[in-house]
Order: C-alpha cells, then sequence, then structure tokens
C-alpha cells in the first residue's frame, strides 16, 4: 500500500502536466473577439466560470470528503473535457457560456479535491512537511506545460483559431485514465452521523467565522487570486493596446508560465529567505505599484511588469494553501479548500464584470489603475487582520 500511495504523487504530476497544457490561452481573447464578442463579453462568460465554480465549490469540496477525493477528480476531468469538446463545436456567446459553466463544474469537483488528495498522502506517508515542496512542482510542471502549450497553441492558431481547442479537447480525455488509477489516502470519514447539510454547515461556519486565522488566510488569498486572474484577462488587450505583434503573444505567455513555475517551486526559498512576514506584506505592495505602472506607462517595455504578478500568483498558491493546511484536519481538508476557492472565484465573478465595463466605457490603463487600488485596499485589510490574530 505504501507504494501505491507514493505512485499518487507521480500520477498527479501527470495530470497536473496534462490539464495544464492549456492551448487556448494564448489565443482566447482573439478568439473571442474573432466570433464577434466585447471585452465586456469575455468578462461576463468568465464571470460566469467563476459563479459555476463559486456555486459549486463547496458542495464539490463536501462530495470530495464525503465519497472521495479520487471519485471527484474523475467527475471533474470528465466534465473539463467535456467542456472542451463543447467549445470546439460553439461559435455564439450563449455556446461560449455553456461551455465555461460545463468547465466550471469540472474545475469545481478537482478544486480542493486534488490538494486534500496530496495533502492527506503525504500526511499517511508522514512526509506532509513536503507538502511545499509538492505543490511547488505541482504548480512548476502545470506552468511549464502550459508555457510549451502556449507556444504551440499560437503555431496552431495560424491553422485556424479554433484549432487549439479542438487538440485540448483530445489532450485532456488522456488524463481520465491516471484519474482512476490515483489510491484513496486513509483519512477520518464522519460527517455521515451528523448529516450532510449540518456537516457542511459546520466546515463553512469554522472556516469563515469561527477559525479567525483560516478566516483571514482564505479572504486575503482570495484578493490576491481575485486580482492575479483579472491581469491574466486584461494581459492580452494589453498586448494589443501597446501594438504587440499577434504572433508573439504565445511567446510572452509561455515566458510568463515559466515564470509561475520557477517561482511555484521555489516559493519555499523565497519565504526562507524573505520572512513570511515581510513576504506577505510586500505582495499587496507589489501588485499596486505594478498595476499603477502599467496604467501610466502602457509601452511594449512595461509589459515585464506582468511578471510580478506571476509571482504574486504564485506565492499565493503556494504558501498561502501551506498556511491553511496547517489548522485543517484531514477530514475537511478538501471542504476547507473549496471554501477558499469558492470565496476568491465569489470575489472574481463580482469584480471582473465592473472591470470589463470600466475598460470598455473608459480605457484600458484606468482599467489597471482601478484593480490595483481595490485589490490593494482589501488586501491590506485582511493583512491587519491577520496581524492583530498574531498569523504574521
Amino acid at each position: 500500500m505504501h507504494n501505491s500511495l507514493e505512485s499518487n504523487i507521480w500520477k498527479y504530476y501527470f495530470i497536473e502536466c496534462l490539464s495544464g497544457f492549456l492551448l487556448i490561452m494564448p489565443i482566447i481573447v482573439p478568439f473571442y473577439q474573432s466570433n464577434g464578442l466585447s471585452v465586456t463579453d469575455v468578462f461576463l462568460i468568465q464571470a460566469a466560470f467563476s459563479l459555476a465554480i463559486t456555486l459549486l465549490e463547496i458542495p464539490t469540496g463536501y462530495f470530495a470528503d464525503a465519497y472521495g477525493r479520487k471519485n471527484s477528480i474523475i467527475f471533474g476531468l470528465a466534465l473539463w473535457s467535456l467542456g472542451f469538446w463543447m467549445y470546439t463545436f460553439s461559435y455564439t456567446f450563449t455556446g461560449f457560456l455553456l461551455s465555461e459553466l460545463t468547465l466550471g463544474a469540472g474545475a469545481a469537483f478537482v478544486s480542493g479535491a486534488n490538494t486534500a488528495l496530496i495533502y492527506d498522502t503525504l500526511l499517511q506517508l508522514k512526509k506532509q512537511s513536503s507538502f511545499k515542496q509538492v505543490k511547488g512542482n505541482l504548480d512548476f510542471i502545470s506552468s511549464l506545460s502550459e508555457a510549451v502549450a502556449s507556444i504551440l497553441g499560437g503555431l496552431l492558431a495560424v491553422i485556424s483559431l479554433r484549432t487549439p481547442f479542438l487538440v485540448e479537447a483530445i489532450i485532456i480525455t488522456f488524463a481520465l485514465p491516471f484519474a482512476f488509477s490515483l489510491y484513496e489516502p486513509k483519512r477520518d470519514v464522519y460527517f455521515h452521523r451528523q448529516g450532510h447539510l449540518q456537516s457542511l454547515y459546520r466546515i463553512t461556519h469554522f472556516s469563515l467565522r469561527k477559525h479567525k486565522k483560516v478566516k483571514w488566510l482564505i479572504l486575503f488569498g482570495s484578493v490576491l487570486s481575485t486580482g492575479t486572474l483579472i491581469m491574466v484577462w486584461l494581459e492580452q488587450p494589453y498586448f494589443t493596446y501597446v501594438g504587440l505583434p499577434l504572433g508573439y503573444f504565445g511567446v510572452i505567455w509561455a515566458l510568463h508560465n515559466i515564470c509561475v513555475g520557477f517561482f511555484s517551486k521555489y516559493a519555499g526559498y523565497f519565504e526562507q529567505k524573505i520572512g513570511k512576514k515581510r513576504l506577505l506584506i510586500a505582495l499587496p505592495f507589489l501588485f499596486v505599484v505594478s498595476s499603477i505602472g502599467l496604467a501610466v506607462a502602457a509601452t511594449l517595455f512595461t509589459i515585464i511588469l506582468f511578471f510580478v504578478f506571476s509571482f504574486i500568483r504564485s506565492m499565493n498558491r503556494v504558501l498561502l494553501v501551506d498556511y491553511i493546511n496547517v489548522y485543517v484536519s484531514s477530514d475537511s481538508r478538501a471542504t476547507v479548500l473549496s471554501i477558499n476557492s469558492f470565496v476568491g472565484r465569489l470575489f472574481f465573478s463580482a469584480i471582473s464584470p465592473l472591470i470589463g465595463l470600466v475598460h470598455d466605457i473608459y480605457t484600458l490603463p484606468i482599467a489597471f489603475a482601478v484593480t490595483g487600488i481595490l485589490i490593494f485596499g482589501t488586501a491590506i485589510t485582511a493583512l491587519l487582520k491577520l496581524h492583530n490574530h498574531h498569523t504574521i
């Protein structure tokens, strides 16, 4: 059984490689626009994706705790595959919206379940201290995979902007056999005696009200997650705004993902060298300075500031999850981690359409400035609460 459990790690590395091979990302905004969509439409579709995750995040996290993380991952990848097949044959706002809702449902089943499966695998192997390293490796693999896919996706787009979606659907389907071969680690399961709704309420109350440290870690991480995700969707309009040729979109996107992978892999090293407190304080300041920089000096040179968001994204994805895991027991881990994702997606669903409207009504630089100020103010508030509860 020991060897079977250890195989979870390399198997999930491979699943992460396939699911992170996102050929569509460097060309998705031009793809939308070629089908008649505006930037506001793009943000509405992505908000719908986030809303689907938001509504399903906590129930699917509980599903993973109650019925198995492996089962949840299988369902998620199956829906993820279906969503890309739907995209391949869609040509309208409604078709893209339904595709994103399916992808959102798939992402919700995987979110929380994957990290919980990895953490509890390590816990049963008595190697939980290596979680940051394994999580960093997963993000590194995913980012490196997306970097390679970005270049290939740009090349496939020469055939047509729809071709990357077809190849994407085929690749994601190949991840399913590896999900079926995962082993479920042992953990406490006692929710059934309390009733599912009561248990779900108890965990949600613990995460967002009772345990102050978990609550403010979730809110702080969710704000940064929202900010960096908005920047992902403003990046391609920015490339167009400053006159970057379309052929370089995939190259820049690949470089960003390589940086995300590198920063994620060495997140523990950055934490050790900079210090937990100083690093957490630095993240919102880096965000607002970079956002304002993009707003006041929109040139080809300032594209480099997007790499700062790659650093923030990496630190948030690896370290904040590790900090939360310290305060959570294995029986509710997937649910709590899903609540963490739920809050981030809720913020994004609420804020991103407003940023899209700011872009369409005013200008792209103003959209960057508004995002920077909004995220900074909210993150600093959460950071002060963490300080008050002696978390930093």
